[in-house]
C-alpha cells in the first residue's frame, strides 16, 4: 500500500494503533521538502519515539539526506538525533555530490556484533 500524507501524523497513528507484536524491520525514511529538507516534525522527539516504538528490537532505520541542501552542522544534529532515539549503531555512506550529494544512513535499535557492521556497511554502498 501507498499512503500520501503527513509522514509525522502517520508514524504517530500507526505508532498508537500498533500492538506490541507489531514491528517492521526496516523504516526508511526519504522525505524532503520543497526545498530539498527534512521537514523539521521529522526530527522530533515525538516522531523518534514513535518511529522506535515501530520498530523490533533488532529493526533498523535508514535515512536518506541531500547533502547539497542541509549543513553540515545540520547533518550532525540529524543523524545525532536519530542515533540518539534509536540507541543503536549508525552507519553512513556518502554518494559523491556530482552524482547525487545523497547521504545515506542506517540507525539500528540494538548494538551490532563486531564484523557484522562491516558487512552491513559494505551492504549500504
Amino acid at each position: 500500500a501507498v499512503y500520501l500524507c503527513d509522514g509525522a501524523e502517520f508514524v504517530a497513528e500507526l505508532a498508537a494503533i500498533a500492538s506490541g507484536e507489531f514491528g517492521y524491520d526496516l523504516v526508511i525514511v526519504d522525505a524532503f521538502d520543497q526545498s530539498g529538507t527534512i521537514p523539521a516534525a521529522l526530527c522530533t522527539e515525538p516522531f523518534l519515539s514513535h518511529l522506535k516504538a515501530l520498530l523490533r528490537p533488532s529493526g533498523a532505520v535508514a535515512l536518506n539526506l541531500l547533502a547539497s541542501t542541509e549543513t553540515s552542522d545540520g547533518i550532525a544534529g540529524i543523524v545525532g538525533g536519530f542515533s540518539d532515539a534509536l540507541g543503536g549503531d549508525t552507519f553512513s555512506v556518502c554518494t559523491p555530490p556530482p552524482e547525487t550529494g545523497s547521504m545515506v544512513f542506517g540507525f539500528t535499535r540494538c548494538h551490532v556484533p563486531r564484523g557484522v557492521g562491516e558487512s552491513l556497511q559494505a551492504a549500504l554502498r
